[in-house]
């Protein structure tokens, strides 16, 4: 079996989350769109875009965490890495992509709200 290389627990939970380019300014550009996290930690997350952005091109996410589902999570996050979207049978599927998301400028509760819910997901499931 692989070692696990990450630097923190890593959970394949759909979650859904809301995402913006940011301006000049370093704010969103006013327009959302929504996606589905594929998997999360409190490091980063992989999304499905209809987008392939460029890496290091940084957003703003909002995502709702289900353990405090009245709050969103504003966060910025950097490309890290974008592959094509591709079927069961390896077959590319037009115009989806998987993105490798950073997170970045994260305040402490922030990634304490995102690891706390990883740990009780872990904990429910089994460790799935």
């Amino acid at each position: 079996m692989d070692e696990e290389r990450r630097r923190s627990p890593r959970i394949k939970k759909t979650l859904a989350v809301l995402y913006s380019r940011c301006g000049e300014t370093g704010q969103n550009n006013q327009t959302w769109n929504m996606t589905s996290v594929q998997n999360i930690s409190g490091r980063g997350m992989r999304i499905v875009t209809n987008e392939e952005f460029p890496i290091g091109e940084t957003l703003i996410f909002r995502l709702k965490i289900p353990s405090r589902p009245f709050e969103w999570q504003e966060i910025k996050g950097k490309i890290a890495g974008v592959e094509q979207l591709k079927t069961s049978n390896d077959e590319p599927v037009a115009g989806q992509y998987i993105a490798r998301i950073e997170f970045i400028e994260t305040r402490d509760d922030q990634k304490w709200h995102i690891e706390e819910y990883i740990r009780w997901f872990l904990e429910q499931s089994g460790g799935e």
